[in-house]
């Protein structure tokens, strides 16, 4: 099948003063992606011999990576070009396997003058997707992760920042807010906290506390407003904060985690965190606001959020709030089985296809939001009247203003 061909380079070169050789690199479009599962970059790559004598040289070819390092992708081809003579390269397709890291490349094609030793090069650059992991929306900002860092934007005007001092890689999962994250790096866990101010964002490493070791951390969660976190290690769940809720400073212990039957995500607040699970829901947290650990009976629970001090749950029984004022009094919208809870301004929100509904003590009411059809969705999160997902096209934004123009191209498969 033929394609039109929109972007090609050219470079010519004397050898000799009796042979002059040029290189032709052609790609099928201007900027040319592999999605993140890899693929192939078809080049078309033509040597001619403009000269007046006969040409021996040798092909050869290579990619440079994004941090500059070279891949040569096969061996050097010898030939014998006659004057006039074109040679046009068999080997078209360039196979970029899934583990290439994402960032841009340049594919490079160059003819050696096996006389003069001469080189004559030309190169054509593409750019190679990530795996997208983890998307999340706290208040207007938005967070992206791929398997080569985090990148947080402005949902209201697309400005981007790097939420962590320094790019982290390979990360197995993130918790992040607008005010800070922790992240799980191989085996140890990395946090950070961001400090806003009008004109720049500015990023800190942040030290655990001394009593929270991990040996084989698997899931990390952080609370909507607060630098409040759980994690899910070797069977065991270890909570800490930068406040009063450290450990040895809560009233109920977290159940262990290997034998809670089906569990859910831990949903952290500000002062307790709780999990669901096939046999209720469990809460612990803060000694100094222990209304939240006292839990109402739930069966067969299926939904969960848990807010500042006050946390609200579907059971058979129905949708509970309790906890704090204004727990008792706070009207919930009839929650379908695959309704998205999430806690943020200006309290709990909720998510499915009807739209986004705010939960306060006035009767619940769902608004329709702009968002386009989301293929095959494996992760949303929502705040503040911003919703974001994570699909098969990658991160897709909408909401209020203009979100769904903010998302960055590296997003975006």
């Amino acid at each position: 099948m033929k394609f039109p061909i929109l972007f090609s380079g050219l470079a010519v070169a004397a050898f000799s003063v009796n042979a002059q050789l040029n290189i032709q690199l052609t790609t099928q479009s201007e900027n040319p992606s592999i999605r993140k599962e890899g693929g192939v970059l078809e080049v078309q790559k033509t040597v001619i011999n403009n000269g007046a004598a006969d040409a021996s040289v040798k092909v050869y070819s290579h990619v440079v990576f994004p941090d500059g390092k070279t891949y040569v992708d096969a061996i050097p081809t010898e030939l014998y070009l006659a004057p006039g003579e074109s040679y046009a390269d068999a080997n078209m397709l360039l196979n970029v396997p899934a583990s290439f890291p994402r960032g841009s490349y340049s594919y490079h094609y160059s003819v050696y003058n096996q006389d003069n030793s001469q080189i004559l090069s030309d190169s054509v650059t593409f750019e190679k997707k990530s795996r997208i992991i983890d998307v999340d929306v706290s208040h207007s900002i938005a967070c992206g992760t791929d398997m080569t860092g985090t990148l947080c934007w402005k949902l209201t005007d697309g400005t981007q920042y790097m939420p962590t001092p320094e790019p982290l890689f390979d990360i197995k999962d993130i918790a992040i807010n607008h005010k800070s994250g922790c992240a799980i790096v191989g085996q140890e866990v990395k946090c950070w906290t961001n400090r806003h101010s009008r004109y720049r964002i500015d990023s800190y490493w942040k030290s655990l506390p001394t009593a929270v070791t991990f040996t084989d951390p698997q899931k990390i969660f952080v609370a909507h407003t607060s630098e409040n976190y759980c994690a899910i290690d070797s069977g065991e769940i270890v909570c800490w904060s930068s406040g009063k809720w450290n450990p040895g400073a809560v009233n109920t212990a977290p159940p262990r985690y290997s034998e809670l039957r089906n569990p859910s995500d831990i949903e952290v607040g500000r002062s307790a965190a709780c999990i669901r699970h096939d046999d209720g829901i469990d809460c612990w947290g803060a000694k100094s606001l222990p209304l939240v650990s006292d839990v109402p009976t739930f069966t067969n629970p299926t939904h969960l959020v848990v807010g500042l001090n006050y946390a609200c749950a579907k059971g058979d029984e129905g949708v509970k709030c309790w906890g704090q004022a204004p727990a008792a009094d706070i009207n919930a919208p009839e929650l379908l089985p695959h309704t998205e809870l999430r806690f943020g301004y200006p309290g709990v929100n909720s998510y499915d296809e009807r739209g986004m509904s705010g939960w306060s003590t006035r009767p619940a009411q769902i608004g329709p939001y702009e968002m386009q059809e989301l293929v095959n969705p494996i992760d949303i999160d929502f705040d503040y009247g911003y919703v974001c997902a994570l699909d098969d096209t990658g991160i897709v934004c909408g909401g209020r203003n203009n979100a769904a123009a903010t998302v960055p191209a590296r997003f975006k498969y």
